[in-house]
């Protein structure tokens, strides 16, 4: 077998085989990925340039690893007191088998990007309402019980019902009864199984790397009771406990507390930004990569061996840096929201232009050969340079322009939650809080709220169109609305400052560590007697301490456009006038 060799600054050379490289890697739908920036940090570390194709090349690296790992865990039933169920686990598939499930679980982790969305995860959402030539077809099964009301909602799962006409696994026809996908995973696992469908040879390979991609495990295999086994058939056993092994393959890629794909991203982002958290030994953490039977000794789960622990602990406090200091970080958010923005402008703006279009702008055509035509503009192979060129020359808007234009971006009056902690109390931290929630009520909450002068008008109509359906309690709403707007806008007078301001919403930060799949979290002692233990049990860790009035809420950034010498306004100022206005408005009874 060759191999070519591709040089990663992260792991060194990392080893290919030949026929992968022939084709999946050289072909231009992969090549693709080298025009997708992998992280929208940009704005705030400068450096961070580096893209989804060597993010990809490094998740295949670590996966190949993990795949050895996992393979050598049942096989020599490593450091494993429990040996039975292994070397039955072991015994259920051939040796052609296992090289053939391991093939396709290395192959979800180079493809697991191979469908993204220009500008990291800026315009993903947008799949969810794209269209394409592709005809979607609502199987008779899709249409059971349903009037023609439910059947025109299917629109939105329209990529998943491409997915399933791929896979013909049912899993796909409404996957909001599972963990939903992300949009961007159910649009990689549909252009891997079809731009490279030669790799494949039935359904159910193709399903198996779908689930990879996607994260959704054989749920049938998924802790069954102790009694639902022995009521089984002998074949109906083998089945689920080969599933069950394949849930560790999956949960390897796409886990909620540690994978592959995570891995990379957290130590290739901080080496390339130069960003300086924790060093994490991906290497003993893979090699500690352990198949541990459960309680029951039917279930199979992915554990690890005592000596990752501290490497395990590493990477969920690194994880947890990034998330709460460079993803929840204002600039970041708002050049997020500004390029969000553009799209919304310029997907609006193709619609109108080009009605007959049997493409979107962001779709599984723009991503492929077959492109999508608007007029004299066609898009293929879809990367952050298509929409750049589209926000600089076709569809400049507002937004875009300050995209381009740093000096005229808008600011964050607090930085941090630690800064927003500093400027209010407790008693005015929730007094803000409710403000902030009432103002940015409804589903534009999702992509930013903008307070200014024309927005009075949009919700004059609001109240005029609740009161003529007597609809009080939403006349009540946006009334009171009206009232933090009308507020608002008065402070931003009093500092001297434009009367327009946005305030984008985030989660509150709560570390990984008060996970439940983090805590629960199997460790194997192989030289103490006894099951394995929950990583809770035996390692002290850290805690998030959200504040009770949180309540799941989410955390606002209120940014204000500053004078024309980019002049900041007092914060601490600001914070009291808005305490001192907000404190006036009573609520509407």
């Amino acid at each position: 077998m060759s191999y070519k060799k591709i040089r990663d600054p992260v792991y060194g050379y990392i080893e290919i085989n030949e026929n992968i490289v022939n084709e999946v890697i050289d072909t231009a739908t992969f090549q693709r990925l080298r025009n997708v920036r992998q992280t929208s940090y940009a704005s705030l570390y400068p450096a961070a340039l580096h893209n989804r194709f060597i993010h990809s090349l490094g998740v295949y690296h670590l996966g190949k690893l993990a795949s050895k790992a996992i393979y050598q865990s049942v096989l020599y039933h490593k450091d494993n007191s429990d040996k039975q169920l292994l070397q039955t686990l072991h015994n259920l598939f051939s040796e052609e088998e296992w090289k053939r499930y391991r093939e396709l679980f290395e192959l979800a982790c180079l493809l697991h990007d191979v469908g993204h969305a220009p500008f990291s995860h800026t315009g993903e959402d947008f799949y969810s309402t794209s269209k394409s030539k592709v005809e979607m077809i609502i199987s008779g099964k899709e249409r059971e019980g349903k009037n023609s009301a439910d059947i025109a909602d299917l629109e939105k799962y329209r990529c998943s019902r491409h997915l399933y006409q791929l896979t013909k696994d049912e899993i796909f026809l409404d996957p909001a009864k599972t963990a939903e996908p992300a949009p961007h995973e159910i649009m990689s696992a549909i252009i891997a199984i079809s731009k490279f469908k030669t790799l494949f040879s039935d359904d159910s390979e193709r399903s198996f790397l779908a689930r990879c991609i996607t994260g959704l495990i054989y749920a049938e295999a998924h802790e069954r009771d102790r009694a639902d086994y022995i009521e089984m058939d002998a074949d109906e056993h083998d089945d689920i406990k080969k599933k069950g092994l394949l849930n560790c393959f999956i949960r390897t890629l796409h886990s909620t507390v540690i994978d592959v794909d995570r891995l990379d991203y957290i130590i290739r982002d901080a080496a390339t930004m130069g960003y300086q958290s924790v060093s994490i030994d991906y290497d003993r953490l893979i090699h500690g990569m352990i198949i541990i039977p459960d309680d029951d000794e039917y279930n199979v789960t992915l554990g690890f061996h005592k000596s990752a622990i501290s490497v395990i602990e590493n990477t969920v406090y690194a994880h947890d840096n990034q998330k709460k200091w460079i993803q929840g970080h204002p600039t970041i958010l708002y050049e997020g929201y500004l390029v969000q923005q553009s799209i919304i402008e310029i997907e609006e703006k193709l619609r109108e232009d080009y009605q007959g279009a049997e493409s979107t702008f962001f779709s599984y055509d723009s991503l492929t050969d077959n492109g999508s035509n608007f007029g004299d503009i066609k898009i293929r192979y879809l990367g952050d340079e298509d929409l750049l060129y589209l926000m600089k020359n076709v569809y400049a808007c507002k937004c875009s322009e300050e995209y381009l234009n740093r000096g005229s971006r808008c600011l964050p009056i607090w930085k941090s939650e630690a800064e927003f902690n500093r400027l209010f109390g407790s008693k005015e931290r929730e007094l803000i809080f409710l403000a902030m929630q009432t103002i940015m009520g409804g589903d534009t909450a999702k992509r930013g709220v903008v307070v200014n002068q024309n927005t009075f008008a949009a919700i004059d109509t609001e109240i005029t169109e609740a009161q003529e359906n007597n609809q009080q309690n939403k006349v009540r709403n946006a009334q009171e609305k009206k009232l933090y707007f009308r507020a608002l806008l008065e402070i931003c007078d009093s500092h001297g400052i434009e009367k327009n301001v946005v305030l984008l919403s985030t989660s509150f930060f709560k570390s990984n560590f008060s996970k439940e799949d983090v805590k629960q979290l199997q460790i194997l002692f192989p030289k103490i007697e006894g099951k394995p233990r929950r990583l809770h049990e035996i390692s002290t860790m850290l805690s998030s301490n959200t504040l009770a009035w949180v309540n799941d809420g989410k955390f606002v950034f209120l940014y204000y456009c500053p004078t024309e010498n980019r002049k900041r306004v007092n914060s601490k100022e600001f914070a009291e006038n808005m305490v001192d206005r907000f404190k006036s408005i009573k609520p509407l009874m």
